[in-house]
């Protein structure tokens, strides 16, 4: 009887042994499926705060942040560039996905007060609500961001355009816009997620805007399969395309047209 307890008893040992290996296997499997993911956003200033720096001559480059402020004296132009990586995301295959946003931010100086040394400029707020800022003379301004993935396809660094925003801003109640429109276009050779080959030309819609409320994003999701190559000698890539028309008063309209991506 004693005999038949401890059998009872190793048997149920074995059992539970298994039970468990079996299990943690399981349990390691599902790990090994998942994919891991870092976030980068929450370690990194505000774009309305980089801007501010930009403007005031400090750039924040660093590993996850790249800032370029130029100027166009004879447009009258001064553009800040933001680009950010927010996440890295490893797949149980080892591929990575990181998901990144470029901010563009146009501003239209006024001739009149237009310096030479416009990147030293102070920083001034716009008459909407919104935080972002613009450089001295300011007068409209055109905020465009674009939201890419970014993956090695084909042997290349390539982006897929997921999404792009712009956001008419005004500064000077003496200049206003009159009209803008935009859209999105996907060209040239690229590659699916798979890394399938994919030669078809992606495009969004045109959208004209002729009634402008000013610091009121227009977000498109553009729904693109393609990935392109980022500077290499393969023809293709994303960019946003269009134009704002804007004036002084009743003066005459003087249009700027962008072409942002790559």
């Amino acid at each position: 009887m004693k005999g038949s307890k401890i059998l009872v008893m190793l048997l149920s040992t074995i059992f539970i042994l298994v039970i468990g290996s079996l299990s943690n296997n399981a349990l390691a499997t599902e790990i090994a499926k998942k994919s891991f993911v870092k976030n980068f956003e929450m370690i990194q200033l505000s774009n309305d705060v980089i801007l501010e720096k930009a403007l005031k001559g400090e750039l924040v480059n660093n590993e996850h942040t790249q800032v370029i402020v130029t100027d166009d004296i004879e447009q009258h132009v001064k553009k800040v560039l933001i680009d950010k990586i927010l996440t890295e995301e490893t797949l149980s295959n080892g591929d990575v996905i990181t998901k990144n946003s470029s901010e563009l931010s146009i501003f239209v100086i006024d001739p009149e007060k237009a310096t030479n040394e416009q990147t030293e400029s102070a920083a001034i707020t716009p008459l909407d609500t919104t935080d972002t800022q613009g450089p001295t003379g300011s007068t409209v301004a055109m905020k465009i961001i674009l939201n890419y993935d970014s993956m090695n396809l084909g042997g290349y660094n390539t982006r897929k355009l997921t999404k792009y925003t712009v956001t008419p801003l005004q500064f000077d109640s003496q200049w206003h816009m009159t009209y803008f429109e935009h859209k999105a276009g996907n060209y040239g050779t690229g590659w699916k997620s798979d890394g399938t080959m994919y030669v078809a030309t992606e495009t969004t819609n045109l959208i004209p805007v002729t009634t402008i409320v000013y610091n009121s994003s227009n977000t498109v999701t553009t729904n693109f399969s393609k990935y392109t190559a980022l500077n290499s000698d393969i023809i293709g890539g994303s960019k946003v395309l269009g134009e704002f028309k804007y004036r002084r008063g009743t003066g005459t309209i003087s249009t700027y047209e962008f072409d942002f991506g790559w």
